[in-house]
């Protein structure tokens, strides 16, 4: 689980992008995005917090459709990796 701060000018448009292009977990607070890097395909977990933070709380490495839902994705829970990937999301909506 990572804690990301946005900057104060940069927050409502992340804000904004993260609400329109995420997929909302009903009941929930979370959000998946949804995030291509080197053509590998990549599911986000992140909460929208206060101050302007966004929690990212998992990844998901999509590994393509074998049939068997567990063995279609890789689970990621490390910290760096996650970090790298909500700043790769967070570039590719600013641009």
């Amino acid at each position: 689980m990572v804690l990301r701060q946005i900057k104060e000018k940069e927050w409502e448009a992340v804000y904004e992008k993260i609400l329109k292009r995420g997929k909302a977990i009903p009941l929930s607070k979370q959000y998946d995005l949804t995030l291509t890097c080197n053509v590998t395909p990549f599911i986000l977990r992140v909460q929208l917090e206060t101050k302007r933070r966004i929690l990212v709380l998992q990844a998901l490495e999509v590994c393509g459709y074998t049939g068997n839902a567990e063995s279609d994705y890789v689970l990621i829970s490390d910290n760096a990796f996650l970090l790298s990937l909500i700043n790769i999301y967070l570039y590719q909506i600013k641009n």
